[in-house]
């Protein structure tokens, strides 16, 4: 039942959404809105720091991948809560911050500082995707509905995966690209077999690997140089792994055994052409640094 009451429409809202738990410590400004939770199956944890909050909505984001929801009352808290609004911002994650705030006469132009007030929607507009005032009751429900609109699109984030045991769940993307990856995957037809597993159907697999080490020069004088230094045991990394998985039509047997249809392969030719055999500065060097075959690699 509709109350009527600004705290119960958020409560609503907030259940209609999958919410179960909401983050953040409490004013006199939420009684409202705390004292419905219950009434929606919504429970509240109250950490030491509206930070934590935020950050404790973030992780329920992303483990649950439900909405995740945290409060901080108005100036101080709002304030507290900015180092949190940055990174989860910038993790990607669906995190909708509620704050409180004081009515119109006393947020007024004139009245700045008062109650350690301040502008809080221009200061959180840079770190968010949107952030507005609900200036009435009837605007609430309006207003949550703008910022749930813009929750549905998510910033693309990182996630640390095994490619021959992807973290997602089938038919997750239109599109799976890997760079610089393929030739070093122990067993490529499970690689394979995973990429085709996480895509939409109609979806793309897109990767690309390097060519036989004789059309790199710089790989190839590197390797040659070295066979010559060492000719008991030369170095033959670059060959076999980077510059060894270059068979067109193998790999193409490869893609189809794993389930994918109209295979297509391209060889882009490319040259670069440096001005000196030194490197520009001692941070450009010729060969990466990650490279077992640099000067300044660890064993």
């Amino acid at each position: 039942m509709d109350t009527g009451l600004g705290g119960d429409r958020v409560a609503r809202m907030l259940a209609a959404e999958g919410v179960g738990v909401v983050f953040g410590i409490i004013d006199g400004s939420y009684f409202g809105l705390y004292s419905r939770l219950g009434a929606h199956d919504i429970r509240l944890i109250t950490p030491r720091h509206e930070t934590t909050a935020v950050h404790m909505a973030g992780a329920y984001a992303r483990l649950t991948g439900r909405l995740g929801v945290c409060i901080a009352s108005n100036g101080p808290g709002v304030a507290n809560a900015l180092p949190g609004v940055a990174v989860e911002q910038g993790e990607g994650n669906r995190v909708l911050l509620l704050t409180s705030w004081r009515r119109a006469p006393i947020v007024g132009p004139d009245r700045g500082g008062t109650y350690q007030y301040f502008d809080q929607v221009a200061v959180t507009q840079p770190m968010t995707k949107w952030s507005g005032a609900a200036t009435s009751i009837d605007r609430v429900p309006e207003m949550l509905r703008r910022a749930r609109n813009r929750l549905k699109s998510r910033l693309p984030s990182h996630v640390a995966a095994d490619l021959c045991r992807l973290p997602f769940a089938d038919e997750s993307f239109d599109l799976v690209v890997c760079q610089f990856g393929i030739m070093f995957l122990p067993d490529k037809l499970q690689g394979y077999k995973e990429a085709l597993r996480v895509l939409r159907k109609g979806g793309t697999f897109l990767f690309n690997v390097w060519d036989r080490i004789e059309a790199n020069e710089l790989a190839a004088i590197v390797s040659a140089t070295l066979a010559k230094m060492f000719p008991e045991n030369p170095p033959t990394f670059m060959a076999k792994t980077p510059h060894g998985y270059n068979d067109i039509e193998g790999i193409k047997a490869t893609l189809a055994a794993a389930g994918f249809a109209n295979v297509s392969a391209e060889i882009v030719p490319k040259r670069s052409r440096a001005p000196s055999a030194l490197p520009p500065s001692p941070s450009s060097p010729l060969i990466s640094p990650g490279s077992p075959l640099h000067p300044y690699s660890q064993p």
